[in-house]
C-alpha cells in the first residue's frame, strides 16, 4: 500500500476515534501508529486480550484461532501476566505460578522457552517486555479489557468527587459493557487467577449497584431494573439487587412482579444461607402487598 505522506501519525490518531474507515485502520497498522492514549475507541491495536468471560487473543484485528490443540502454556503465561497486573512482574513469580512443581533453574528455563513461544504467537516481540528480571505487557502495542475497565472506573470516581453524577453514570455504563463475564471464567480454579477474579467481580457489583441507584433516583426505573437484574445474575446472594428490583416494580405499579422477586430472594437466602430476608426487604414486601 502506498501511503500519503500527509497522513502523519497525529492526523491518523484524530481519525481513529469513532470514524475509523477500513483504509485508515490499514494505514495505522502498516505504519504502527501509537495512539496518544489507550482510551481511544476502535483503535486497530496490534494485540488485544479479552479476559472477561471467555478468553480471546486478537491479533491485527482478527481472533487467533487454533485448528489443532491450543498452546496451553503460552496462553497461560499471557493470562497470568494480566492476572498479576501486567506490569513489572518478577519472573520468579510467574515461573512459580505456572511451574510450581519444578525447581528454580528448571522453572526459569521453562519460563524462558514459553516467552519465546508467546512472542512467536503474537508476532510482535515488543508486546512482552522483560527488564531486570521483571515482565510487563507493552501498553503501546497491547490493549487489555481489564485495563480499560479499571481506567474507566477510575474516571468515574473522579467524576463523582467533582460532583458530576451524569458523567459518573456514563463512564460506569461504558465500563460495565466491557464486563462480559467473570475474569478468566475458565481459569477460576487457578490460584494465580483467583485474586484478580474476585477483585474485578467486586468492582463490577459495586459499580453496577451505584449505577442502578442513580438511575432509580432519576426515575429511570426500567433502566435501573435492567441493572439490578444483571446484578442478581452476577451475584445471586446480593440482597441489594433484589431490593432495587422490588423498589422499581413498586414505583411503576407492577406489584405482582415485585412480589415474585421477593419470593425468589426468600428462597435463595433460605436454601443457600439458612437466613431470612433483611428488614428493608420485608418492608418493601409489605409495601408491595399493600
Amino acid at each position: 500500500m502506498v501511503l500519503p505522506r500527509r497522513w502523519e501519525p497525529s492526523v491518523l490518531a484524530r481519525h481513529a476515534n469513532g470514524i475509523t474507515p477500513y483504509f485508515v485502520k490499514e494505514v495505522i497498522r502498516c505504519r504502527t501508529v501509537i495512539p496518544e492514549t489507550p482510551d481511544i475507541e476502535n483503535w486497530p491495536w496490534p494485540v488485544q486480550l479479552l479476559t472477561f468471560g471467555r478468553f480471546s487473543l486478537i491479533r491485527d484485528g482478527k481472533p487467533v484461532e487454533f485448528h489443532h490443540k491450543a498452546p496451553k502454556k503460552p496462553l497461560a503465561l499471557l493470562k497470568a501476566i494480566v492476572a498479576f497486573g501486567g506490569k513489572a512482574i518478577p519472573e520468579e513469580q510467574l515461573a512459580a505460578a505456572l511451574w510450581a512443581n519444578e525447581e528454580g533453574d528448571a522453572a526459569h528455563q521453562l519460563f524462558t522457552a514459553v516467552v519465546h513461544r508467546v512472542r512467536r504467537l503474537l508476532e510482535y516481540d515488543e508486546v512482552i517486555k522483560i527488564k531486570e528480571g521483571r515482565v510487563s505487557l507493552n501498553p503501546r502495542l497491547c490493549w487489555v479489557d481489564v485495563w480499560a475497565f479499571q481506567r474507566l472506573l477510575g474516571q468515574a470516581e473522579q467524576a463523582a468527587r467533582s460532583g458530576d453524577l451524569d458523567r459518573q453514570c456514563q463512564v460506569i455504563d461504558r465500563a460495565l459493557r466491557l464486563y462480559r463475564g467473570g475474569f478468566l471464567a475458565a481459569d477460576t480454579e487457578e490460584s494465580w487467577a483467583m485474586a484478580m477474579h474476585e477483585r474485578l467481580r467486586s468492582l463490577f457489583i459495586r459499580n453496577l449497584a451505584t449505577l442502578g441507584q442513580h438511575l432509580q433516583t432519576a426515575g429511570r426505573h426500567e433502566e435501573a431494573l435492567a441493572c439490578y437484574l444483571r446484578g442478581t445474575e452476577a451475584d445471586p446472594l446480593a440482597e441489594e439487587f433484589y431490593q432495587g428490583q422490588m423498589h422499581c416494580y413498586l414505583k411503576v405499579g407492577r406489584h405482582a412482579e415485585g412480589l415474585a422477586v421477593y419470593r425468589r430472594l426468600r428462597q435463595i437466602l433460605s436454601v443457600t444461607l439458612g437466613i431470612a430476608p433483611s428488614a428493608p426487604s420485608e418492608a418493601l414486601h409489605r409495601s408491595l402487598l399493600g
